[in-house]
């Protein structure tokens, strides 16, 4: 059973999960969010009776749908999963853990009629908890699942996976495979234990103060010697793979991204360490690496932050200029010369001002569409910014010239 044990990491950055939070995580599809299923069962009590008390009863189920590619079946990846877990009773929140169960077998194990299925054993046992103490139909339900020999109802030809899981206050998981279920092989079991480990990490890190491509950086991995390394490496390769280039485009950077991964993972370490899966010489060492790479991704993103300035002090100056031109012609059309008697705006010359505004629309339109599809481009706008002042207001200059003498010549003529 050694090589059926594994461990994992659910994300805890303040050191103590509250296993009071606990609910249904996945409910429907996976990662299909169009996916859903309504009809859960979500039980999370005292076990003493006592609303505030920490020592909880937790039962869930729900209909999940693993499936990530249109390429299978839709129904390859439907599961129906079964969770029951208690809560130690102590009053040192840092001795507070979860153990429990968790089932998972096909939908296709259940009958085809939907009234059969309430037969099922564990629908039965589920549905009366809903109904009366839970305390009462609590240990029936949780037999069953940790002895899926035991249920009734289902088609004998599905397999049927049972684990039972331990969960640290620090959000560190143990799950092995229990004796009851089914024999499968290695890959099939890991991939198993692997989606139970997942359900079991939504279900309990249910609150969002990060971005979600973070929630999935770490998995399952067997519980063997220098498996708290292994841990901190998928995190550790997570940062090594990120691309810390400037992208001026108003979109999440890596850089901000990278400072909730290593927040994540300097809880990580602190955890192993608690949990004595690395020593403490490798501890310091790791904190001190991570507080490197922190380092690091903080010049980054202060190199980001200046050129996201740089935009804005473009966009300013650009705007300042422009109407300064546009303010410079309308002066000098009106003001420096005198308006011809020769000339009517009769005849053949009447198209003349409506076609001479829309030429100047169509330029003014096309410079501001270059314009903001150059702002993006930071080495460009880095280029941009370091061009002298001397040098911009010389080709302004020469523009607006050559304008007005466009302009004074037909005047005059």
């Amino acid at each position: 059973m050694h090589k059926h044990k594994y461990i994992g990491w659910i994300p805890c950055v303040n050191g103590n999960l509250d296993f009071g939070l606990m609910k249904v995580g996945i409910k429907g599809g996976f990662t299909d969010k169009k996916i859903s299923d309504e009809r859960i069962i979500e039980l999370n009590h005292s076990a003493s009776g006592v609303s505030s008390k920490h020592d909880r009863l937790i039962v869930l189920q729900s209909r999940v749908n693993w499936r990530d590619t249109d390429e299978h079946e839709e129904s390859l990846g439907a599961f129906r999963v079964f969770v029951t877990a208690k809560v130690s009773v102590s009053d040192h929140m840092d001795c507070r853990s979860l153990s429990g169960n968790i089932l998972l077998y096909p939908k296709e194990a259940e009958p085809a009629d939907k009234n059969e299925v309430h037969d099922v054993s564990v629908h039965q046992i589920s549905h009366e908890l809903t109904k009366s103490n839970i305390s009462s139909e609590f240990d029936k339900l949780d037999s069953q699942i940790n002895d899926p020999r035991s249920i009734t109802g289902l088609h004998s030809d599905c397999f049927k996976a049972s684990f039972k899981f331990n969960v640290t206050p620090t959000g560190l998981i143990r799950i092995e495979q229990n004796e009851g279920g089914d024999e499968l092989d290695d890959e099939s079991l890991y991939l198993l234990a692997r989606q139970a480990f997942y359900y079991l990490k939504y279900s309990i890190h249910s609150h969002r103060h990060h971005v979600d491509e973070q929630d999935s950086l770490t998995t399952i991995t067997p519980e063997t010697s220098g498996c708290g390394l292994r841990l901190l490496g998928q995190l550790k390769r997570e940062l090594t793979s990120l691309s810390r280039t400037q992208r001026i485009d108003n979109r999440l950077h890596e850089s901000n991204n990278a400072k909730g991964i290593i927040g994540y993972a300097k809880s990580l370490v602190i955890a192993l360490y608690r949990e004595n899966l690395i020593d403490e010489s490798e501890r310091d060492r790791e904190q001190k690496y991570l507080e490197n790479v922190e380092t690091s991704f903080e010049s980054q993103e202060y190199t980001i932050t200046r050129a996201e300035q740089k935009v804005e002090t473009i966009k300013a100056k650009s705007k300042v200029w422009l109407g300064f031109a546009l303010i410079s012609i309308w002066g000098f059309t009106n003001f420096n010369f005198q308006r011809s008697p020769k000339v009517e705006l009769t005849g053949n010359l009447s198209w003349f001002w409506p076609l001479l505004i829309v030429i100047f629309a169509f330029i003014l339109y096309l410079a501001t569409k270059e314009y903001y599809s150059r702002v993006s481009n930071a080495q460009f706008l880095v280029k941009l910014y370091d061009i002298r002042g001397s040098r911009i207001l010389l080709k302004i200059s020469l523009a607006l010239v050559g304008m007005i003498a466009l302009v004074w010549a037909w005047w005059t003529s």
